[in-house]
């Protein structure tokens, strides 16, 4: 009896979490950069965005979608904004931002013993963001660390048309740059480029483009929220330095 007890009451739990996750609701406690919190008009716990992380948290994001910086120097990047664990107040560690930049949720999905669910809280990272973190951190365009303070233009963004070898960019006499392929694939036919000859090409190709009306006006309000976003950052954390 007490073992069909405890099956039955395991398989309720079972059902309600899934009911919860088919709704979009969340069941557990919510990631860095929400809290929970309580829908006193649902008369429901529900998930909110924790002002003071998120816009940091999204910043994670974007800093890493570049490729040109590790996991660990975003963790120290993160110290330096002063982003802390909700209960403890200590400095998040690198493999807790390992595991934020993979995390679905940011994007609006839930991750639940290897299935993704759609919930319908606010989210903060965008999903597009949010796949080229997932790309950097599968390889695609990551590079050893120890050239991350090389500005290199075109770092992990050109790829041969017949063999799809990368190329790297290697510096000569300590102030030419040229582009070389790898060749990883085997022998082709790439030759070795000036970085000058190439950016003089993407910016040919720049020239032709035009954008609508309407596209330059989203993108104006989108830069707008950003900056209204930072600041609204930096005054609750001035405020909170006051109050301390």
């Amino acid at each position: 009896m007490a073992k069909s007890y405890v099956t039955s009451l395991s398989e309720n739990v079972k059902r309600s979490i899934q009911h919860k996750l088919k709704n979009g609701e969340w069941a557990a406690a919510a990631p860095l950069g929400y809290w929970n919190d309580f829908d006193s008009v649902k008369n429901k716990r529900t998930v909110i965005i924790d002002k003071e992380r998120a816009f940091i948290v999204r910043k994670m994001f974007e800093d890493y979608a570049t490729g040109t910086v590790s996991v660990q120097e975003v963790a120290r990047r993160s110290h330096q904004w002063g982003l802390t664990n909700k209960k403890s107040g200590k400095l998040v560690a690198k493999s807790q931002v390992h595991n934020l930049l993979q995390n679905p949720f940011y994007a609006g999905f839930m991750r639940v013993n290897g299935n993704l669910y759609p919930h319908h809280y606010e989210r903060i990272v965008p999903l597009e963001l949010f796949e080229r973190c997932k790309a950097v951190l599968l390889g695609h365009n990551k590079k050893p660390f120890s050239y991350g303070g090389k500005g290199f233009l075109f770092r992990g963004m050109l790829y041969c048309a017949d063999c799809d070898c990368a190329f790297s960019t290697e510096i000569k006499k300590e102030k030419y740059r040229y582009l070389r392929p790898t060749k990883s694939q085997g022998k082709c036919e790439c030759a070795t480029m000036r970085e000058e000859v190439i950016l003089e090409q993407v910016q040919d190709a720049f020239k032709t483009i035009r954008f609508p009306e309407n596209l330059l006006a989203q993108i104006k309000g989108d830069l707008k929220k950003g900056v209204e976003s930072e600041q609204e950052h930096q005054f609750n954390s001035i405020a909170q330095i006051c109050k301390d």
